[in-house]
C-alpha cells in the first residue's frame, strides 16, 4: 500500500510580490511552515508586520 502525503504553499501574485524571484521565495517560506505544522497542510504566505 502506498500512503502518499501533500504539503502546499501559497502565495499570490501581485499580493505578495511582483517579481517571480519575490513570488518564488515567499511560496518556499509557506512551504516550510506547511511542512513544519505536519502532513497534508497548505499555507498561504503570511506578510510580516
Amino acid at each position: 500500500m502506498l500512503h502518499i502525503t501533500v504539503s502546499l504553499g501559497v502565495a499570490c501574485f501581485p499580493l505578495h510580490g511582483i517579481t517571480g524571484e519575490n513570488i518564488i521565495q515567499r511560496t518556499d517560506e509557506a512551504l516550510y511552515q506547511a511542512k513544519k505544522a505536519g502532513h497534508n497542510r497548505v499555507v498561504l504566505y503570511q506578510l510580516k508586520q
